[in-house]
């Protein structure tokens, strides 16, 4: 019994099988590196919580986010993950929802001012947790690859 194949077929396949491994990696990484910016998440929540003023309506803790950056992506094909304080440094007095609970004072309390000292919980997070951070990174990948 012969074989036959078309080359034509054959090409279109490995391409299909090509674009296939692309996505089914990049998804693999995405999900292994948003678990290492959610560690650091966890650890800025923490440090936040220990500094946060109770007699104020602002939660600095409660405006942790982690979002996956597609401008680095589609530019540059890197997948990346930001850590941050929703807002940002923005004057923001909070929304119609919340008057008052805004945290554009994290800042402030990360880095100090002229008139007060810095209490730093976000760069603090990321250094004492870089290595757990890796690990986890580094097992999910596995974890992940293993189930291709």
């Amino acid at each position: 019994m012969a074989v036959k194949f078309n080359p034509v077929e054959l090409a279109a396949l490995k391409t299909k099988l090509d674009v296939l491994k692309e996505k089914v990696g990049k998804k693999a990484v995405m999900g292994a590196v948003r678990k290492g910016a959610v560690i650091v998440a966890d650890a800025i929540k923490e440090g936040a919580a220990a500094i946060d003023d109770e007699a104020t309506p602002s939660d600095i803790e409660k405006n942790v986010a982690v979002r996956f950056s597609p401008k680095r992506y589609k530019a540059t094909g890197e997948i990346m993950y930001r850590v941050g304080i929703r807002g940002g440094a923005k004057k923001d007095p909070g929304d119609e929802k919340n008057p008052g609970k805004g945290t554009a004072h994290w800042r402030f309390v990360e880095f100090g001012s002229k008139d007060t000292a810095a209490r730093p919980f976000m760069g603090p997070a990321l250094e004492s947790n870089a290595q757990e951070v890796f690990d986890a990174i580094t097992a999910e990948l596995k974890k992940r690859l293993e189930k291709l």
